[in-house]
């Protein structure tokens, strides 16, 4: 996965099956898993839109994605797990929360990509190809082993933003085939040489584990609360 226009469409349309069959549940949990889903799997439509614009040259196209369409993306992988809240409350009930955390991602995505990246990397606006044949559509000229500390951190921190709206908005207290997704995400992530476009290993899983969840749940196993 990762690799082509064709694994990015894979992941895209196996990510699509699982959201509608998660929106149609009319089960409020399983609902907001799929919002949460839109979130984390629309980078796999960009990355395909990204493979169309040849990465191999700086394109017009490619560097629009790159500038524009990437930063949204990344918001929604939060931000799916923000509003998709609005399955289980109303919109008066944590409309404060909702806007401040979007507002949050906003200016922590704004401040890496165009802030950070540049005073400590040089910097660049297109997506390009890794040697490992990775599409690499960060703002920063790949970071050497000197920098594992900044990748490490940056991870950390995007967990941290991602995870913490999950699990504050999960009515229950078995999220678990969910808690593994970050440690596939670092232990992936330290051995690729772009670590975010990895993504879709997480989605893949995701996506498959809640369907999976779902199927069991309509047969009464439930294996999450």
């Amino acid at each position: 996965m990762c690799y082509s226009i064709e694994s990015s469409l894979r992941t895209t349309g196996m990510s699509l099956f699982a959201i509608i069959y998660l929106l149609n549940s009319g089960i409020p949990k399983f609902q907001y898993l799929g919002a949460v889903l839109i979130g984390w799997c629309a980078m796999q439509f960009a990355e395909a839109l990204l493979w169309m614009t040849d990465p191999q040259k700086c394109t017009t196209a490619n560097r629009l994605l790159t500038l524009l369409f990437i930063p949204f993306v990344l918001a929604l992988q939060p931000l799916g797990c923000v509003w998709g809240s609005l399955f289980f409350n109303s919109w008066n009930e944590n409309k404060n929360f909702i806007i401040s955390y979007t507002l949050f991602i906003v200016i922590l995505i704004f401040f890496q990509r165009h802030i950070l990246n540049p005073m400590m990397f040089k910097y660049k606006d297109c997506t390009t190809i890794t040697a490992k044949g990775h599409l690499d559509w960060s703002t920063d000229v790949q970071m050497n082993n000197k920098h594992n500390w900044y990748f490490i951190i940056s991870m950390f921190v995007w967990v941290v933003a991602v995870g913490y709206p999950l699990f504050k908005f999960w009515k229950g207290n078995r999220l678990w085939p969910f808690y593994v997704i970050p440690l596939i995400g670092i232990f992936i992530g330290i051995k690729s040489d772009s670590p975010g476009s990895i993504w879709c290993y997480i989605t893949s899983y995701a996506s498959i584990s809640s369907v999976i969840l779902l199927f069991l749940h309509n047969r009464g196993i439930k294996i999450i609360d």
